[in-house]
This record gives structure tokens, sequence and C-alpha cells, in this order.
């Protein structure tokens, strides 16, 4: 007698191999013709399979020394849309990652955002971990059980590792290792993750929910300099067409791995600014940034972070960076600190469900730089990236009207293919300044939409099981 569970069961999985074979032809039209399908990028199918196969088998940005910088700092994140994650740094002053749930009854047994504890203890029967994560007191022991095995019932601990700083975790319990999941392109990340001794200071994330589907979110951040000039019109009014011409000119690195970074600028030829505001003009504002990135850098990684007036892109799957300039409209300073003001930001993308995304977004500042610089720099990234920014909340208006977009009829929206082509005419480099084997592309120019191919590649090769 066959069992209804049974006839469910084999249902859900037709069901699911059906939609994997979707997936695939989705990839071959990304692959073959350089079009993605929008039908499957809020499909509640698909963010169950994310759930499944991406979530779970990626590294993830968690939290960054800076912000849980004393012994019982701590800070509660979320890998995914699903696992609430604990960072503490313990009083061996060693950052641990652990599920957020009390292996007594399974409680989330921490509530507050970020603070500092010597001890965690859970609210509903007062188990206590210390910042190990290992039990090291439970009320009524010896009436409630005689003795209980302690080191049996620790918080549960999850694979993390450092990266100059940035705190990754996964899931994964048998992870490859951080330098393998990011690869070659980690050189050229480098220049911005490692150019500095003293370290980056991490300001409290803005946190926001807002109406898109994350993938949109990373669309964006992992290629998307030509949207620049029509959709960003108010902020790129603000400068003389030189500057159009630095983020447009320059090198995107994108990596078969799904991880990008971009060198926008001069492109070597004295293109726009005079070589003096190079880098990002740290030598106009902050020129002992630029002393200590070559003391830190290779010749080579130094050469090209001196090529750059932008820096900016993804750790696949959603962690953005950027690194470039801004004016200050209210602000009035002398030529050529008037050109604009360097600033960082990290922006992380965590789906609630198929139409929402938790929203974090960093102002990042290099520790021992000028306090009157920090405050600008802030005031910079506040005016642009801050949730009443003029450049971010273009964006997200549009990632928003994508989202809901893709959720038309599945029948209508088979045909809709959207073209992922600018730069297919240009030829990538096979000579350059840094390495670049099998796993990466370079290519001489800011506008491309090859990294975006990648990047959705790779997602469609966690979700298909490839």
């Amino acid at each position: 007698m066959i069992e209804k569970n049974d006839i469910n069961k084999n249902k859900s999985d037709y069901e699911k191999e059906r939609l994997i074979d979707e997936l695939v032809k989705v990839r071959e039209d990304l692959e073959e013709n350089h079009e993605l399908q929008l039908w499957w990028i809020a499909d509640e199918r698909v963010f169950e399979l994310e759930k499944e196969r991406l979530w779970p088998n990626i590294w993830h940005f968690v939290v960054h020394e800076s912000e849980i910088p004393k012994p019982g700092d701590f800070a509660v994140r979320a890998i995914g849309p699903t696992d609430e994650v604990l960072a503490i740094r313990g009083q061996d002053n060693k950052i641990r990652i652990f599920l957020n749930i009390c292996p007594h009854r399974g409680l989330q047994i921490v509530k507050a955002e970020k603070g500092n504890s010597k001890f965690i203890t859970c609210p509903y029967h007062g188990w206590t971990f210390n910042g190990n994560g290992k039990l090291i007191g439970v009320p009524l022991e010896s009436i409630a059980y005689g003795e209980l095995d302690k080191e049996r019932y620790g918080l549960l601990e999850l694979k993390s590792e450092s990266y100059a700083g940035f705190i990754f975790s996964t899931l994964n319990e048998n992870p490859e290792p951080l330098e393998n999941y990011l690869g070659e392109i980690k050189w050229y990340m480098d220049i911005l993750f490692r150019r500095n001794s003293s370290g980056y200071q991490f300001l409290p994330p803005e946190r926001r929910i807002i109406k898109f589907n994350w993938k949109m979110g990373a669309d964006s951040f992992v290629h998307d300099v030509y949207h620049f000039v029509i959709t960003h019109k108010s902020a790129s009014s603000l400068y003389s067409f030189e500057y159009i011409k630095n983020i447009i000119s320059g090198y995107q690195i994108a990596s078969k791995k799904g991880h990008n970074i971009r060198f926008l600028g001069k492109d070597g030829k004295g293109r726009g600014f005079p070589a003096e505001f190079f880098p990002i003009l740290y030598p106009i504002w902050e020129p002992a940034v630029v002393e200590e990135a070559k003391k830190l850098l290779e010749p080579k990684q130094f050469e090209l972070f001196s090529l750059s007036y932008h820096m900016s892109g993804l750790v696949f799957p959603n962690l953005g960076f950027f690194n470039g300039i801004r004016k200050l409209p209210d602000v009035d300073l002398d030529y050529p600190k008037s050109v604009g003001i360097p600033h960082i930001s990290f922006r992380l993308l965590r789906p609630i469900n198929t139409d929402t995304t938790e929203y974090y977004n960093w102002f990042v500042v290099e520790k021992d730089v000028d306090e009157e610089f920090k405050d600008l720099s802030y005031r910079t990234f506040m005016n642009g990236f801050g949730a009443g920014g003029v450049v971010e909340t273009d964006d997200i208006e549009h990632w928003t009207m994508i989202t809901k977009a893709s959720k038309y009829s599945t029948n209508l929206m088979r045909k809709i293919k959207v073209p992922y082509k600018v730069g297919d005419h240009l030829t990538s480099l096979k000579d350059f300044m840094g390495p670049h084997g099998e796993e990466l592309d370079i290519i001489p120019t800011g506008l491309t939409e090859k990294s975006a191919r990648y990047m959705w590649r790779r997602i469609l090769d966690y979700l298909i099981g490839e």
C-alpha cells in the first residue's frame, strides 16, 4: 500500500526536479545568448531552493572585529533568511560564531542586537554559557538533574574565519577554506581589505526592511556602472564630464566564483583629473592612507590602487562594498578638496522572503585618520548612501520595481529575456599587472555586464546543484 506521505514526497521531488530543469534553461539562455529570464527572481519555489542549497553552503560576512572590540562584546546577525547567529568576543579575545539558540529548549537565547556580557544566560530556564559557548551554570542542577554532563550542552559553534578583520561564517560543516572560496580575486580585494595596519572602524549599521528581492541589489553591486548617468542624474549633475569619464574607464575584475571588483579611473592614460588626485583623492585629504598602502601592498597592487578613482564590487553572494568620492553640496571647501570627499561603505543583503530584504549599510573609515576627515567622510556617505541619500534611494526604487515586475504572469515573463551584453564587444585582457588564471576575467572598462553574468551563473549553479 502506498502511503499518502510517500505520494506527497514523490510529488514534491517531481516539482523540484521540474523547477531545476527550468533553471537549467535559464542558465543556458544566460550562457548562450547573454540574456536573463526574470520569472524566477522572486519565485517562491526558488526562494525555498535558495534556503536549501545556497545559504547553507556559502561563506557569509557576519561582523567586523571593530564592531565587537572588547571581551564580552556580542552582536546578533543572520545567515540567509532563517538562521540567526551570535558573534561573541570571548575572554580569550577570540571571536566565535554560534547559532543563536539555547540547547536546552531551543529558545533564541539573545534578544539584544548588540551588547556586552561576560556570560550569556537564557531567559527561559537560566542556563548560562561563557563567551566560549561552554555551559557553566544550570539552576537547581543537583535537584533537577542530579548530575548533568555540561560538556554535551554547549552553544552550537559554526565554522568561521577572519579575512583582515572581516569575520565570515558558514552553516556548512565541511566548507572549503575561505581563501579558496574567494580564489584569485582575493589579491585584488586585498587592495581595499588589507591596505592599512590599524584596520577599519565600522560604525553601527543602518538596518532597513525594504521590498525588493536581494538578488537585484547584488546585481547592481557586482557590475552596474551603466545606470549611473540616468538613474543618478541628480547626483551626477554635481560633477563635470571629466568625472563621468573617470567612472566609466578602468578595469573590472570578474571572477567565475561570482565575486567582482572594479578599479575605475584614469585607465593609465591620464584621463580626466590630474595624477596627484589618485588614488581616490586620498593624497589631497589623507596622504598617510596612501603611504600606508604603499608599505603594505605589493608593488603591482599599489600601482593598480594608484590608477583608481573608485573601487567597488561584491563578495559573492550578498556583500557589496564601495570606496569612492562624493561632493557635499552644503559644505564650502577650497579646491582641490572641493572636488569630493573619499568614503567607504559596506552593504549586506539579507533575504526575508521573495520580495523583502533586510538591508545592512555600514559606514567604514580608517581608524587612525583625522577626526575632521572622519566627520566629513561620514556626512558624505549619508548624503549619498544613507537611508535618505540621493544615490541609494534611486537604486532601491528600481530594485523594488523590477522585483514587482518579475512576479507578473509566469507564462508572459518567460518571454522577457533581458540582455546582459554591455561590453561584449571588448576583449578581455591577457596581459595585466595582477594575477588572472582561468578563474578571472580582466575587462578593460567600467562598462561591462560580464561580471554580472558570472554572478547569476554562480547562483544558478548552487540552485541546480553543480
